[in-house]
């Protein structure tokens, strides 16, 4: 009797094609920790970025307002730059609104108004659409 140490052709494709999907949902879970990521360094630099308008107005007794702008808070040394994760600028407006005395947010993932999910604007540190 002859024995076959060979896998069939039938087996090889059958464990090449469990190989890719799971390599697939690993590269779809990768892409949404990456999104997750993004966020949250967003959340961080928007924190930053309040922080040193809190710090601003400490020093100058007032804070920016829009024309002024973040600009005046780097030009002070209390921020080093205003980008995103997305490389966006972050947007800045005072006086702020929904009773926040300045309001600071990211356009999210498309630099955008408004959108859902990774493209949601991130508000003052938190995803929510912006109000038209």
């Amino acid at each position: 009797m002859i024995k076959k140490n060979a896998f069939s052709l039938l087996e090889m494709m059958v464990v090449i094609a469990i190989i890719g999907f799971l390599a697939g949902m690993l590269v779809v879970e990768l892409g949404n920790s990456a999104d997750e990521a993004a966020v949250g360094t967003t959340r961080a630099t928007i924190k930053q970025v309040e922080d040193g308008l809190k710090m601003y107005k400490l020093k100058k007794r007032k804070f920016p307002d829009s024309n002024e702008g973040l600009d005046a808070v780097v030009k002070a040394g209390y921020i080093s730059g205003f980008k995103d994760a997305w490389q966006n600028d972050i947007q800045y407006a005072y006086p702020g609104t929904n009773g926040r005395k300045f309001d600071v947010w990211s356009l999210g993932a498309d630099g955008l108004d408004g959108g859902q999910d990774f493209d949601a604007d991130i508000y003052n540190g938190t995803l929510e659409q912006q109000e038209q």
